[in-house]
């Protein structure tokens, strides 16, 4: 059985599994790589993260993550609240004795998330679940053992059609590696049904999806030596049998469901731990065909989806202990080559979602760190292309005039009054059409320049009353003369950049206008600058 006992607590460091839908946010970008702003590390209780959940447990609007830790002889699920701004750090905790499987859902019918997590043990194996006790913590709820051990994952759905959400676990071994629980109305659940087809099987994930052309909800199973699709019978009764699903000589970790081509089946996307993305297309009666295969550098133990670039394709994000890597979506089932993202001491386990409620998708990794040592879950923000990424004050707006900053000017540490703003409707552009906007300048000449790198987010090098943000090899594009405080430079046609051939297609440049300071404003040095921002050319 699984011991729940909760506490609360507040944690910062320097700076599910259930599958939870995201939104998805159309625009033109195609760019197939995306910029994070440096990490940000969140400390947990425990060594030995395992797996993670995203989805907002508070009711405050602003997307939490939860993780479960194996701990070195208890066990921990620690819920870390998200405050819009891309901070997590006040926490909630509770013991879960070798907190191993996590899965997130409404378990209960009241409209709060609750979380069902498993102990990976043999004398005390089996499923604990903990409601949500709507003021930032979780208690109660009920413990139900598995006939297999030990259960290493979780799922929830309405398996036998009656409205009340069910559970399905996976084990690794001990007898049959799927079991699966009825639920009984407000929490409650039934002993196991065990499902006989995955007797000897050494299951890793469970999923939930359609695979064939039923209502009823069906199960998918990975395992040591491939993926085993269960189909629930047209009764809805919660009687799983074996399709012929995915065979191959591969121990799969982790999968992920989405219908690919839109035809109302759920195709997969399947990580395995030698290192391999395939993407395999539903037929309509629990077999596949395999559409796409791709190699990876990482071991995936985890395979998340959200569309990162906002170019209307789900992108694909692998985690494994040697790294993280991200597969942008191309249409169709493909995908481009990955992308690698810097990630800490053994990822093990990570999740999409909007952290700061700026429309765009970040991420977060929890990283398992050395032996013996408290893991800890990275946050990535986004940088989106096409927008500001470099201000004095770090909020984008100036500091008021007379804030002296330590190179003694006026508004040292400022962007001035001025804004550059991204092209109109895209953040990928050609060199032909791109047209760069600055506002909020005085009426006069302005400069505008192109970098190839840029400043660290919130930083940047101070320069007259502004701050430079764009870096790299800068070169000085046209003037232009403002207009009721606004000018427009159509920098694509810019002659200075296809002599110097400096943009191509896929290339980031940063952009970034100076311009002379208003006899009303900081009677310090005589120029400023706008923010910078970043755009991705395409051809």
């Amino acid at each position: 059985m699984v011991s729940i006992q909760s506490s609360l607590s507040a944690r910062t460091t320097s700076a599910v599994l259930c599958v939870i839908a995201l939104p998805m946010i159309t625009s033109d970008a195609r760019a197939q790589s995306v910029t994070f702003k440096p990490r940000v590390d969140f400390g947990v209780a425990q060594p030995n993260v395992v797996q993670s959940s995203v989805a907002d447990f508070n009711h405050d609007g602003n997307l939490d993550i939860a993780v479960t830790m194996e701990g070195e002889s208890a066990g921990k699920v620690e819920v870390l609240f998200g405050d819009g701004h891309s901070d997590f750090g006040t926490t909630t905790e509770f013991l879960a004795y070798v907190a191993w499987g996590l899965c997130t859902a409404d378990l209960n019918g009241d409209g709060w998330n609750d979380i069902a997590v498993t102990a990976k043990a043999w004398a005390s194996h089996g499923v604990g679940v903990v409601f949500n006790n709507h003021t930032g913590g979780f208690a109660g709820g009920s413990s139900m053992s598995t006939l297999a051990s030990p259960p290493v994952a979780l799922a929830a759905g309405d398996f036998d059609g009656d409205g009340i959400m069910d559970l399905a676990a996976a084990s690794e071994s001990g007898g049959y590696a799927v079991d699966w629980f009825k639920g009984l109305g407000s929490g409650a659940f039934s002993g196991f049904h065990y499902v006989p087809i995955t007797s000897n099987l050494v299951g890793s994930r469970i999923y939930t999806g359609h695979f064939n052309a039923d209502t009823p909800l069906d199960l998918v199973l990975t395992h040591s030596t491939g993926v085993m699709v269960l189909l629930n019978d047209t009764s809805a009764a919660g009687n799983f049998a074996a399709a012929s699903g995915i065979t191959i000589s591969e121990n799969i970790q982790s999968l992920a469901v989405l219908d690919i081509d839109g035809d109302g089946l759920d195709d997969l996307l399947t990580g395995s731990y030698s290192g391999n993305l395939r993407v395999w297309r539903c037929l309509g009666n629990g077999s596949f065909t395999l559409l796409h295969s791709y190699t990876s550098t990482v071991g995936a133990l985890e395979v998340a989806l959200g569309d990162l670039n906002k170019d209307g394709n789900q992108d694909v994000m692998l985690v494994g202990l040697s790294g993280v890597q991200l597969f942008f979506g191309l249409g169709g089932g493909a995908f481009s080559a990955p992308q690698t993202i810097a990630a800490g001491v053994y990822p093990k386990t990570g999740v999409i979602g909007d952290w700061n409620g700026d429309g765009w998708l970040d991420i977060a990794i929890a990283c398992k760190n050395l032996a013996g040592m408290d893991s800890y879950v990275s946050v990535y923000e986004q940088l989106p292309t096409g927008t500001a990424f470099c201000f004095g004050d770090g909020t984008g707006t100036a500091c008021p005039c007379g804030n002296v900053g330590a190179a003694g000017r006026g508004c040292a540490n400022s962007i001035g009054t001025g804004a550059l703003l991204a092209p109109s409707g895209s953040q990928l552009v050609s060199n032909d059409t791109v047209v760069l906007t600055g506002t909020g300048m005085p009426n006069s000449s302005v400069l505008y320049f192109q970098g190839t790198t840029q400043q660290s987010a919130g930083s940047g090098a101070v320069f007259g009353d502004g701050l430079r943000c764009a870096a790299g090899s800068v070169i000085r594009l046209g003037t232009k003369v403002n207009t009721g405080g606004a000018s427009q430079y159509p920098v694509g046609a810019d002659p200075k950049i296809s002599i110097k051939g400096l943009v191509a297609a896929g290339n980031v440049r940063t952009y970034q206008c100076w311009y002379r300071n208003a006899a009303a404003f900081c009677n310090a040095e005589t120029f400023n600058l706008t923010n910078g921002i970043q755009i991705t050319w395409a051809p």
